[in-house]
């Protein structure tokens, strides 16, 4: 079996706490965004009882600490990932799961207002680290 290579094309920025996901309007999804590239993001969410589906519209959501506080797009994306995150909390039963999606055809105003959003909201770069069964023996 080949070995699966890295399928970002641009580097992922860490993001700073209150910056959300919200997916809808047919989903009840929504989480503290994880990491973001002008390709896709990833954010955690408490597991639902909504079914997945392969597409969404998503909105990005700044909390009232931050300077905005609207998005002023819906964006289209597609789900890359989907993985359970092992629970920090011996007291919870809830399911934590971390949700990759990919930006769908992005308008130039989107991608100058997400450009802005990563200047403004993000905390720097972020290593990406492949599991070591997607890295290619030398």
């Amino acid at each position: 079996m080949e070995a699966e290579k890295e399928r970002r094309h641009h580097e992922r920025y860490g993001v700073k706490p209150g910056v959300l996901a919200v997916l809808g309007p047919d989903s009840s999804r929504m989480g503290r965004i994880i990491d973001i590239s002008p390709d896709g993001l990833s954010f955690y969410y408490k597991n639902g009882r909504d079914k997945l589906a392969k597409f969404y519209k998503m909105s990005i959501l700044f909390d009232d600490s931050l300077d905005s506080c609207y998005s002023p797009f819906i964006f289209d994306v597609k789900v890359v990932s989907d993985i359970e995150i092992e629970n920090e909390s011996p007291f919870s039963s809830a399911v934590i799961k971390r949700f990759g999606m990919q930006f769908n055809d992005l308008t130039y105003y989107q991608k100058a207002w997400l450009a802005e959003c990563i200047r403004d909201h993000t905390t720097g770069l972020i290593e990406c680290t492949l599991p070591p069964e997607w890295n290619p023996s030398p």
